[in-house]
């Protein structure tokens, strides 16, 4: 086996460069639908082909564990057994890197619908089972016809599988102010499948339209609404493009975006995470951002938050590592004046708790508080937020709430 063959993602470098750059294109003008069709029509494409050779892989590596557990390995049976497995991790490994592609197709996809719908009704649409493949789809082609009929009525719209963030519909468009969930059937009757299809859009829809809905938490079901933001998002996304593109000349760099606040980006010739930690006044708050590479659901996608096509390839490929961290102390400080203090959990749906600092002597009942989503907190570092902005949020919610838990 050759070890120097071209990765898979350095054979689709152009076609993720056109792409990006039609992505691009599209955010500036919405109202582009010969470009946004025509992405659409190359996703559907690439993530085809991709799917197709994840499962010929996968066969692949069945059929060699059948020929690894035969008893039947002949004279050289150790040597047999070596390249065996060999072959199983290589094949493992373009699993992955076709993974990889296919995520980032599926970015690009998300970069559309971000384009065009409010990042906070994307939210709820979000958290659903994942779709899987799109080939091999039973109504798939009526839903590629159906994309293409919108565009010829003039109406724009995404097909929800080339996305991460769709998962209420086939198709989602949008007609003047107006935001359609459609729902493809090839056949007369809907059946159970379909009418369940129907009654979970009539709930989003609902949701959207009333911001109300009923949640399930720890067991029991409790209303749950949405609340407006304070203050209009503050985020540092160009400071943190024009450090990427500094960090192309000189190497590993990183800023202080803000107070308490800092972006490094790391490349081979520098580690500079121990030199910030060092300036950090409390406990730092470290988010690798390439983490989220592979799940990135519901947040601002890095195919709008990173603008040059070759660095969102080179993001995407490991050529840098992007890293925020966050001073604890100036975190703190900030909710000092409002008398709140933030506790960090370790709980999977829970990030912190913000409290009301009382006297010592207070009992449960006096002591109010909020707990901050998990979500929420995490839009912190991956969306690029600005920490002053993000606190004021906190503390407003915090004051909103008349309840000592809720989802922010």
């Amino acid at each position: 086996m050759d070890e120097r063959r071209p990765t898979i993602l350095s054979r689709s470098k152009r076609f993720l460069h056109r792409q990006f750059s039609r992505l691009k294109r599209v955010a500036r003008r919405p109202c582009d639908h010969k470009t946004s069709l025509s992405l659409q029509d190359q996703l559907i494409e690439k993530i085809t082909f991709v799917e197709k050779q994840i499962r010929s892989q996968r066969r692949i590596i069945a059929t060699l564990r059948q020929s690894l557990a035969s008893p039947n390995l002949g004279a050289h049976a150790r040597e047999e057994s070596r390249s065996l497995k060999q072959r199983i991790s290589w094949a493992e490994s373009r699993i992955n890197e076709y993974q990889l592609l296919r995520c980032i197709c599926l970015d690009i996809g998300d970069g559309l619908a971000f384009t065009f719908l409010d990042k906070f009704d994307i939210t709820p649409m979000a958290f659903k089972c994942a779709p899987g493949f799109i080939s091999c789809k039973k109504g798939s082609r009526l839903e590629r016809q159906y994309l293409k009929k919108c565009f010829q009525e003039g109406k724009m719209a995404i097909l929800n599988d080339l996305t991460n963030c769709l998962r209420y519909g086939d198709v989602t468009i949008f007609e003047d102010s107006k935001v359609i969930f459609a729902e493809v059937k090839t056949g007369e009757r809907l059946g159970k499948r379909g009418t369940r299809q129907l009654k979970n859009l009539d709930e989003l829809v609902n949701y959207l339209r009333d911001d109300t809905t009923i949640a399930e938490f720890d067991g029991q079901t409790v209303p749950m609404k949405r609340v407006a933001l304070a203050a209009p998002e503050a985020h540092h996304r160009e400071a943190l493009n024009r450090l990427i593109a500094h960090s192309v000349k000189a190497g590993s760099s990183y800023i202080e975006a803000e107070e308490g606040l800092y972006y490094i980006v790391e490349r081979s010739n520098h580690f500079l995470l121990p030199e910030v930690t060092a300036k950090v006044k409390g406990q730092s708050l470290v988010a690798n951002i390439n983490a989220f590479k592979h799940n990135n659901v519901a947040f601002y996608p890095f195919t709008l938050s990173l603008q040059d096509p070759k660095s969102l390839y080179d993001f995407y490929t490991g050529e840098f590592v992007l890293i925020v961290v966050v001073d604890s102390a100036r975190l703190c400080g900030l909710l000092e004046p409002h008398n709140l203090s933030i506790e960090l959990l370790h709980d999977e749906d829970w990030a912190c708790s913000i409290t009301k600092n009382i006297h010592p002597d207070a009992s449960a009942d006096e002591i109010m508080g909020v707990k901050v989503g998990v979500h929420f907190w995490t839009r912190l570092p991956v969306e690029f937020m600005s920490l002053e902005w993000f606190v004021a949020e906190l503390i407003a919610k915090f004051h909103e709430s008349a309840v000592c838990e809720a989802e922010m």
